[in-house]
């Protein structure tokens, strides 16, 4: 019984350490202005530990300076409530997104 507990601790902290290792390595890229490297290592360290509010940013702020708007909405709305003491930054990041959205809007179509 001992030998199952002591596995399954083990088998536990290297799933932890693989999913430091994606946002470790996905932040470092980010800081170093590489977001289409960053974007994969923050994608798997989002699925690995969805509770790291962090990785939504970063992959948020990635979008957006990729032109993809509309997944960096989908990524902030999707922790947006589950974002503890960082509610504050994923909501003006929304929001930054969503009146770069509406300011593109209107200069289409005027």
């Amino acid at each position: 019984m001992k030998k199952i507990f002591v596995a399954a601790i083990l088998l536990f902290a290297s799933f932890w350490v693989i999913a430091q290792d994606n946002f470790t390595k996905g932040e470092e890229l980010f800081m170093r202005n590489n977001p289409r490297e960053a974007l994969i290592y923050l994608q798997n360290a989002i699925n690995e530990n969805p509770g790291n509010v962090k990785s939504y940013l970063y992959l948020g702020i990635i979008y957006e300076q990729m032109g993809r708007s509309d997944e960096a909405v989908s990524v902030y709305r999707e922790v947006l409530f589950r974002a503890g003491d960082m509610t504050a930054n994923v909501a003006t990041n929304l929001g930054n997104v969503y009146f770069q959205k509406a300011v593109f809007y209107r200069i289409c179509i005027h």
